[in-house]
């Protein structure tokens, strides 16, 4: 005999709302989720399968309004999951996130576990993209003006003063970054954007990642397979979520 669970508060329970790209993709789907869900203070919003760098716009655009939606009923929400486009919904009222370190920021719920790890990747800040390292290597061995500055990185990458013109130097140097070293630099970054979506409105997010698409479009990010595009589809969502 199963004993009766007692009556549990709305406080005592955080919900996770496990939902797909389609189910939020319509202003009932949105509604319903909010109201069935809102009264929570503490809700873990968990899209399954969505990859914010390949996202289309109105798919983001339709997590952020979930975000908004939440928060405005009163609810704490947070990510399952998630990367850079998750930080900058602070600015609509996520309160956190929950990837791993330099993985994890996207789940199908679908998906079978798998075996293996992952090989050592690095944060570029300017892009908010993880890469492999030798990429990483090539792109600030021909760009050592926009090396990180973190704790993790100056052992590595030359004063601000000689910065000056392409280092082939450097490119051996970041391909013998340790892992744990390259974890610390995420870290590192992570917590130093989420610091700064503190003191944005989404508006003024959306007008920096545009400037930072612009400056990466500039220097030819995507020749050393670092990715950009997606900065001008954040930018644009992040400004229809000011709206």
């Amino acid at each position: 005999v199963m004993a009766k669970a007692p009556n549990r508060k709305p406080k005592d329970t955080a919900p996770v709302v496990c939902t797909s790209k389609q189910a939020i993709a319509t202003e009932e789907g949105l509604k319903q989720i909010a109201s069935d869900y809102g009264q929570f203070p503490n809700v873990f919003v968990w899209v399954s399968a969505l990859n914010e760098q390949s996202a289309t716009q109105a798919q983001l655009l339709a997590y952020g309004r979930l975000v908004q939606r939440l928060a405005a009923k009163g609810a704490r929400p947070r990510a399952f999951y998630g990367g850079a486009f998750s930080v900058g919904l602070g600015t609509a009222g996520l309160t956190g996130l929950s990837p791993g370190i330099c993985y994890s920021e996207s789940k199908d719920v679908a998906q079978a576990p798998t075996g293996g790890g992952f090989p050592i990747r690095y944060y570029v800040p300017l892009n908010r993209a993880k890469v492999a390292l030798p990429n990483a290597a090539r792109f600030f061995a021909s760009n050592p003006d926009l090396a990180c500055d973190c704790a993790a990185c100056r052992p590595i990458f030359p004063a601000p003063s000689t910065r000056r013109g392409p280092r082939p130097d450097l490119a051996e140097a970041i391909q013998e970054m340790a892992a744990m070293e390259a974890n610390r630099h995420f870290m590192l970054v992570r917590a130093r954007e989420m610091q700064q979506v503190g003191t944005l409105s989404p508006s003024a997010l959306a007008a920096k990642l545009e400037s930072d698409a612009r400056k990466a479009e500039g220097r030819s990010t995507q020749v050393y397979r670092v990715p950009h595009a997606h900065l001008v589809v954040w930018s644009r969502v992040y400004s229809r979520l000011n709206q």
